[in-house]
């Protein structure tokens, strides 16, 4: 069970990353390949992580089955 969880959560950080290149990939035919582009990109997904570390440091002792949450 524990290297199925393991598996995943690795799968779950793969497609992010997948995501964030097709971002990436959308936002430089709206503004141009260049540093605007992938700064929005990576700022927005800084900010998803930052929001998402704020909320769980509220709410997380709430959460009894945290791997259905996660999901």
């Amino acid at each position: 069970m524990k290297n199925l969880l393991c598996l995943i959560f690795f799968l779950s950080g793969v497609a992010a990353l997948i995501f964030e290149l097709l971002w990436f990939q959308l936002a430089g035919l709206m503004f141009g390949n260049s540093i605007l582009a992938a700064s929005i990109v990576l700022a927005s997904f800084m900010t998803g992580i930052a929001l998402g570390n704020y909320f769980i440091a509220f709410w997380g002792h709430k959460v009894t089955y945290p791997v259905r949450a996660y999901a």
